[in-house]
């Protein structure tokens, strides 16, 4: 957020891209407050977890500290295409991987993909306004993805330990079939990212997470609550917070 912040207030920014980088880092700081609040929550009943967030917070800082504007500029709008991509791949399979989630946190998971889509052009935009190109893009991505994968994969095997699933086949089956899923839908249209004429409106957003977001109340913070039953949420919704998450709340039983 730094970044995008110094980058949105340099003189090559026009008036109406200073405005939306404004509002993203408005929107991120929100996400940043909830993730903090949710991780603090359940490190505290899975104390390992502890090891992959400073591990996430020394590779973000050494990127602050020694990069320059227009790197973590490239970084961020790496981890931001690989954030839409993430979200065009859950809206496709949300049965499949939200089915039995607990609720309040299956939305906080939703409201945070679909504030994904919507702010998807943000950074890169302000990236190219610095006079960023695609070397350096690549390099955002990938670093983007590497910390994601790691931080994913870790975790998992991390809370199917402490769930005591190691042992169920089924667990690794379904493991393995999402990642080979995510490798084979994901990666390619990461490389298509770097093509000359990418931009990412050129990207149809997720049908169902635009129909979900279309249904949050900004104002009252109330979004569309997340339903076993139905699988595609209920109207009106809840509060986002994640105080209101349950103890153990996990967000994916596999």
């Amino acid at each position: 957020m730094k970044a995008v912040r110094t980058g949105a207030a340099d003189g090559r920014v026009n008036p109406e891209l200073r405005a939306r980088a404004l509002s993203f880092v408005h929107q991120e700081g929100s996400h940043q407050r909830e993730h903090r609040e949710f991780n603090r929550g359940l490190t505290s009943q899975v104390p390992a977890l502890r090891h992959i967030e400073r591990v996430q917070r020394r590779v973000f800082r050494a990127l602050d500290d020694h990069g320059t504007t227009q790197s973590v500029l490239a970084h961020a709008a790496g981890a931001e295409a690989v954030a839409f991509f993430t979200a065009r791949w859950v809206d496709r399979r949300r049965h499949s991987l939200l089915g039995d989630a607990n609720g309040p946190v299956a939305t906080m998971f939703v409201w945070h993909l679909a504030e994904e889509v919507e702010h998807k052009d943000v950074v890169y935009d302000l990236y190219r306004a610095h006079g960023g190109g695609r070397v350096r893009y690549l390099f955002g991505i990938v670093c983007a993805l590497m910390v994601f994968a790691l931080s994913v994969v870790t975790a998992s095997a991390v809370l199917i330990v402490r769930e005591r699933q190691w042992w169920r086949p089924g667990v690794h089956v379904r493991m393995i079939w999402w990642s080979l899923s995510f490798v084979f839908e994901v990666l390619p249209l990461l490389g298509l990212c770097l093509l000359k004429e990418h931009h990412p409106d050129r990207w149809s957003d997720p049908d169902w997470l635009a129909q979900w977001l279309s249904n949050y109340d900004r104002r009252g913070g109330v979004a569309p609550a997340w339903d076993h039953d139905t699988l595609d949420g209920i109207w009106p919704g809840e509060p986002i917070s994640s105080s209101s998450l349950p103890d153990g709340a996990v967000l994916v039983t596999v």
